[in-house]
């Protein structure tokens, strides 16, 4: 070989950052951005369903509500429920707890059966139904989405439909600040965890081991803000800059 090197394998030194990109600034900047409010009221549209056999002592759905309101009255955000009582449609499902992906596009179908959403803009449906273990272990609520899929996440299930992303809630167990259907809710709205910005408050966060009776999540910051003014299940669909 003679100690001769191929092509394009001399060590390179990567090279020197002299400045933060732009958009990370920027980002950087909204992330911080937690008082920001619309200055036109969206409305965020949803469905409420839950399976019939989950218990309604099982459920803190008052306080997810109640939680999810006040959170997003600080931005100029409401929610619009269907129901106008807020008592979700039941929903008959056969198929015990949720354990597959056969099982979610099973209640999705069934979901959809149940309430043949026509509106506009469609709400965003949000389904109380029973985790298995393996299901509940890590999560404390599912999104179905595809966020590889812009602009609304439309998501293909295992049986071959699409939909766009819908929301499934666990009965038993809930997290203590109660934050798990706004945290969701803000994932339907093609958000990650990682638009956090690192703050435990955040709606977003996910950090393990924090003790949610101590460290309650009720912020929402510029960045989330934007694309959850433009969701698929939000009316107007308003420009934040």
């Amino acid at each position: 070989m003679g100690g001769k090197t191929g092509h394009g394998t001399h060590p390179r030194t990567p090279p020197q950052i002299f400045a933060v990109p732009q958009a990370f600034k920027d980002n950087l900047k909204d992330f911080q951005d937690v008082t920001y409010r619309t200055e036109l009221p969206v409305v965020l549209h949803v469905t409420l369903f839950k399976v019939v056999f989950v218990k309604d002592a099982d459920v803190p759905l008052t306080a997810w509500i109640s939680k999810a309101e006040a959170v997003l009255a600080q931005h100029n955000f409401s929610l619009n429920f269907h129901p106008g009582t807020k008592v979700p449609i039941p929903l008959q499902f056969n198929g015990g707890k949720l354990n597959l992906g056969t099982d979610i596009a099973e209640l999705r179908q069934a979901a959809h059966s149940t309430f043949q959403d026509n509106a506009a803009p469609p709400r965003l449906p949000i389904i109380i139904c029973e985790f298995s273990d393996a299901l509940r272990q890590g999560t404390a609520g599912e999104t179905q989405i595809n966020r590889q899929n812009p602009p609304n996440g439309r998501v293909v299930l295992a049986d071959g439909t699409a939909w766009l992303p819908f929301v499934l809630l666990p009965s038993g167990d809930p997290v203590a600040d109660n934050a798990t259907m706004v945290h969701e809710i803000a994932h339907a709205c093609m958000l990650g965890h990682n638009t956090s910005g690192g703050d435990h408050l955040n709606i977003l966060d996910d950090t393990p081991n924090v003790d949610r009776t101590k460290v309650s999540r009720n912020r929402i910051n510029k960045f989330q803000i934007r694309e959850m003014a433009k969701a698929y299940f939000a009316l107007p669909k308003v420009v934040v800059k």
